[in-house]
């Protein structure tokens, strides 16, 4: 009889080490997804890019245990993806402020050449 238990103990004990080693929560979050590519070359920083949910999702996974999937191409992927993300949109605010100032500068000259014109009438071009 203790020996059955010996036997149950390290069965159940197994069972529960490999369970807990399998569980991987990368693949559970792309398994719940549609359009997934089966293989891991697939999902390039592209794919990442198009799918932002994903990315995120995959990256919360990933800070689960960073010491596990640090190096795993589906963490670095989505990473840098949502970095990608993150320059382009600075990128694209740093260029509305830039043309937005340019706007504001053009709009004074135009002010100030009409004040100009309406003060001295020397300055009007003829035609």
């Amino acid at each position: 009889m203790n020996k059955l238990y010996k036997i149950i103990l390290i069965l159940t004990g197994v069972i529960f080490l490999f369970s807990g080693c399998s569980r991987d929560p990368i693949r559970e979050v792309l398994k719940n997804v549609e359009g997934v590519p089966r293989k891991e070359k697939d999902r390039s920083i592209n794919w990442y890019k198009m799918n932002p949910q994903i990315s995120e999702k995959v990256k919360n996974a990933c800070d689960q245990n960073t010491s596990k999937y640090f190096q795993r191409e589906d963490c670095i992927n989505a990473k840098a993806s949502l970095n990608l993300l993150l320059l382009e949109s600075s990128t694209d605010l740093s260029n509305n402020i830039r043309l937005s100032r340019d706007r504001e500068y053009f709009n004074k000259i135009d002010l100030l050449r009409k004040s100009l014109l309406q003060v001295h009438p020397i300055y009007q071009c003829s035609d």
